[in-house]
């Protein structure tokens, strides 16, 4: 519930980082970078305050009086879904190319070249 009470309080880009399916022939490691649209939710799903889904907070933002800002997931494909700690060799050799696609999509939108600003 966090993150709908802060877009609510006005941010110009959401950037989410996670893994993303395979796209036919996407190899473990790849980098995916989807925009997320207001269509592509679901404004009727249910929020858990105590889940971690962020498509349904997004879908609630509406009812809950925001609006969607420019969203984005910046996705790496999974080279193993199991239980574990820390990340497959695939995975791990692709996580400056995931930085540097999360800097590309924050760059116009902040005032400094660091990662870690936000601009309202």
């Amino acid at each position: 519930m966090h993150l709908a009470y802060d877009l609510l309080a006005g941010v110009d880009t959401l950037v989410l980082v996670d893994t993303v399916p395979a796209d036919g022939n996407s190899a473990p490691g790849s980098i995916r970078v989807l925009r997320v649209s207001a269509a592509d939710l679901d404004g009727r799903a249910m929020l858990d305050p105590h889940g971690m889904d962020p498509a349904a907070v997004l879908g609630r933002l509406r009812s809950m009086g925001g609006s969607l800002p420019a969203t984005y997931v910046v996705g790496c494909v999974p080279a193993d879904l199991s239980e574990g700690i820390g990340l497959s060799p695939a995975v791990a050799a692709a996580v400056p190319k995931a930085v540097a696609a999360v800097g590309s999509l924050l760059g116009p939108h902040s005032s400094t070249p660091n990662l870690f600003s936000t601009s309202k």
